[in-house]
């Protein structure tokens, strides 16, 4: 493929554009302080791309699949131009290969499938990072959760850029692609049992679980690999959660018998919060945060539960005691 480079101002954003008489494709090369130490390059897929995204400067034309030769002769010319591609591989601390820039590579999933395995053997230390949109099709997604086994590198990310369905459709007109449950069902609870039995820790973001029977399955999971599992819940490592916990410990302020916590804000117009298949109500997303701080400041296992709550016309709780 010919190419051409155009550099950004500040000299650390680098795009190449390859042409042939009946394609055009191009990749994007960041580099963070210094090469050694992170790389991403963002690859395509295709020349052009049928998704038509409102927000891509791709647009809606599509000319063809890139064959997996194409996908790999990016990433290796803007290596080889840079006088990288001989020890990139040894010395970067943190390499990212990108499938992301022109196409939706599970429209072209063949192909990039082919391109990942030779490039995890050329670069076994670059991370293989998928962004799509979500296509509806099942047969597609197993094949990329079956090979994310084989090889530990990938990673899978998704379009969301709005919280609902009827937003998101107006930027990704796109008809056959997954909605957010689905995108959501496939994300939690089957991702975090890949992650595990597949000797990775997991940090997961709430809503942690759908409910407490996945809770407790992928917890006896983690116990049983040896990994960490936790909750992103991020008031836990400020540094005036261990301030609290010293002024506890010490006894200055005496025993500690009742704490009360109140969390609350309004998010009710947020289609994320107030839709139970959507992991929305007021326990999920915030009474965790009241529940970790008291469990944070008293030792011991939770004995009881009392507790009340209003629901919506969805059957959501919007307030929890």
């Amino acid at each position: 493929m010919n190419f051409k480079v155009f550099a950004s101002s500040e000299g650390n954003v680098w795009k190449y554009v390859f042409t042939k008489e009946d394609m055009v494709a191009e990749s994007v090369l960041y580099r963070y302080n210094t090469f050694y130490d992170r790389t991403v390059i963002c690859c395509s897929v295709m020349s052009g791309c049928p998704v038509g995204c409102t927000f891509c400067g791709t647009g809606s034309k599509f000319v063809r699949n890139l064959t997996s030769q194409e996908i790999v002769e990016q990433l290796d010319t803007v290596l080889e131009d840079k006088g990288l591609i001989k020890d990139i591989n040894e010395k970067c601390k943190k390499l990212q290969f990108m499938f992301m820039s022109m196409g939706e590579p599970m429209l072209n999933w063949d192909e990039v499938e082919k391109a990942i395995i030779i490039l995890n053997k050329k670069y076994p230390n670059a991370d293989l990072l998928l962004s799509t949109v979500g296509i509806n099709n099942d047969n597609t997604i197993n094949k990329i959760i079956k090979l994310s086994k084989k090889i530990e590198k990938i990673g899978l990310q998704f379009s969301i850029h709005k919280s609902t369905d009827e937003e998101r459709n107006k930027l990704i007109p796109f008809k056959n692609k997954l909605d957010l449950k689905h995108i959501r069902d496939l994300g939690i609870y089957p991702h975090v049992r890949l992650a595990l039995e597949n000797g990775k820790p997991v940090l997961c973001e709430k809503s942690f679980m759908m409910n407490a029977r996945e809770a407790e399955e992928v917890i006896a999971l983690a116990r049983q690999k040896g990994l960490l599992l936790a909750e992103a819940i991020w008031t836990r490592y400020m540094p005036f959660s261990k301030t609290i916990r010293d002024v506890v410990e010490s006894g200055v302020i005496g025993k500690v018998r009742m704490l009360s916590a109140n969390l609350g804000y309004a998010v009710d117009w947020k289609e994320r919060l107030v839709k139970p298949e959507l992991g929305g109500g007021a326990l999920l997303d915030l009474g965790v945060y009241c529940l970790n701080f008291a469990l944070m400041y008293f030792d011991g296992e939770i004995s009881d539960i009392k507790t009340a709550c209003v629901k919506n016309e969805f059957g959501v709780d919007m307030q929890e005691t």
